[in-house]
This record gives C-alpha cells, sequence and structure tokens, in this order.
C-alpha cells in the first residue's frame, strides 16, 4: 500500500467556491463532468458541498491500493515505476468551518508518466471515480422543490459514478414525484395503475413544454431500469440536465413580491416601500 496523500493535496487547492447564478450552474456542470470520465490526481474538481451546499469539497487525502502482481507472469512488475494500478480510497472535506462536513470516496487508478530532459520522470495516478457518499448534487435545484423530488436527485446523486443506469432509473423516479406533486393520479377511475407515460400525457393538458422533458427523462430511465443497454456517467449528466430545466421551470422562485414592488416605484416615481 502507498500512499499520496501530499500529492492529492495539491490538487483542487484553488477551489473555494462558485460564482452566482448561470455562470455558477455552468461552474458545477463543469466540475461535475470532470468526473465522468478518468482525469489527473493533480486535476480533482471543486465539488459542491452535498450537506450545506455553499462550501466546496476541497482537495481528497487519498490512499492507493495497488493490485497484486505476479513477478513470474507480469512483464510489468521488474522494476517499472509505471506499472502500479489498483484501488483508491479517502475523503473530501467542505471548506465552509462552520460546516465541515466530509465525503467519502473512491474508484480505480492507473499510472501515467511523462520524461523530462535530465531523464527526469514524473509519474501521477489518474483516477475513475466509482463512489462519493454523500454525492454532490448533479443538477442545481431551486428552493421550491419539494423533498420526495429531492431524495431521488439525491439518490441519482450518489448512484451515479457506481451505476449510471441506476441514476437514471432514480431521475425517473423524480418525475414520478413531480406527478405527485402536480395531484397527478397514479391510479385510473376504476382503481387500476397508471403507467408514468400515461401520467405524462395527464400532465401534457396543463404544462405541455414541460411534460416533453420529462416525457424524455421518463424514456431514458427506462432503459436505466428495464434493458440492459450501455450506459455512461456522461449519459446520466445529460439526463440529469434535463431535469434540471423542467424543475428549474416547474419550482421557479416566487418573485411577484418584487414585481409589484417595482410597479409602485413606477406608480410613484420614486422610491417606495
Amino acid at each position: 500500500m502507498i500512499s499520496r496523500a501530499d500529492q492529492g493535496a495539491r490538487a483542487a487547492a484553488s477551489h473555494c467556491g462558485y460564482p452566482s447564478g448561470s455562470n455558477r450552474r455552468g461552474a458545477m456542470r463543469s466540475q461535475i463532468r470532470t468526473l465522468a470520465k478518468p482525469f489527473s490526481e493533480h486535476d480533482w474538481p471543486g465539488l459542491t458541498c452535498p450537506t450545506c451546499r455553499d462550501g466546496v469539497l476541497g482537495a481528497p487525502s487519498i490512499v492507493y491500493e495497488n493490485d497484486a502482481r505476479d513477478p513470474a507472469t507480469d512483464a510489468k512488475f521488474d522494476n517499472d515505476p509505471t506499472a502500479p494500478e489498483g484501488g483508491f480510497h479517502g475523503h473530501l472535506v467542505c471548506s465552509r468551518q462552520r460546516c465541515g462536513a466530509w465525503a467519502v470516496i473512491g474508484g480505480r487508478y492507473t499510472t501515467d508518466w511523462q520524461m523530462f530532459p535530465g531523464n527526469i520522470l514524473d509519474l501521477w495516478a489518474v483516477l475513475e471515480v466509482k463512489t462519493i457518499l454523500p454525492g454532490p448534487s448533479i443538477l442545481e435545484l431551486s428552493p421550491g422543490v419539494p423533498e420526495p423530488v429531492r431524495r431521488e436527485i439525491d439518490r441519482a446523486s450518489n448512484l451515479i459514478w457506481l451505476d449510471p443506469q441506476a441514476a437514471a432509473g432514480a431521475l425517473r423516479s423524480a418525475v414520478e414525484r413531480v406527478m405527485d406533486d402536480h395531484d397527478i393520479p397514479a391510479e385510473d377511475s376504476n382503481g387500476g395503475y397508471l403507467t408514468l407515460h400515461n401520467r405524462l400525457q395527464k400532465f401534457k393538458q396543463k404544462n405541455q413544454q414541460t411534460a416533453t422533458l420529462l416525457m424524455a427523462v421518463k424514456w431514458v430511465g427506462n432503459g436505466g431500469v428495464h434493458q440492459s443497454a450501455a450506459m455512461s456517467a456522461d449519459d446520466a449528466l445529460d439526463t440529469a440536465e434535463i431535469v434540471e430545466v423542467a424543475l428549474g421551470a416547474l419550482y421557479a422562485p416566487d418573485d411577484s413580491a418584487i414585481r409589484e414592488r417595482a410597479e409602485r416605484i413606477n406608480t410613484a416615481k420614486r422610491l417606495v416601500p
């Protein structure tokens, strides 16, 4: 077992927060997307803390566990510094002192290298994340999103790196909870079960544009739940972005008080309460 905690501590040390608004959402997506493919240990992304949702889970402390090798059969075993590969595990800590929450991480790693002048060999681990618990949210949620929907999003966020298909199924379940929140019945007049497809068709009569978005999530989720087709973390993240747009439309913050005050100011032609 070899520890590279000191090397890992350099990764993402400069990540201390996100901008606001749409720029924040774009930054979050970029950081989350980093985890969808193997990346250098020095490029660890700044991830939003899943506990306080304000701080950043900074550079991890990582322990690397080498796979066992047989020197009799493994040509790379003998004195090859680029040979190590295996698993890694560690933890991340929120940057906000008042929070201090942590998350555990784990996955697989290989070793990459580059030779510099003077026969200087630089080695680094290439990480493939398989789990982060609790997982940073894979999408930005407005405060009005109901708790049952949030729970499914959290479940998808925990599953996506290990099992993207299961994450897509959780996003599909989030659509079911949205239907519940909008009083779309789960049974017909005879007490029979209504499929999510049928519920979305009913919801389409109220909100066609958002129903179209959620129907797409349903189709992808069906593939995750009922089929064995390959699905990558990137595919699941694409689906999460559709969910984010739909939820943003359905649960947008209430700005009516601000609009009403603007009307009062315009009428009075001065600053008024």
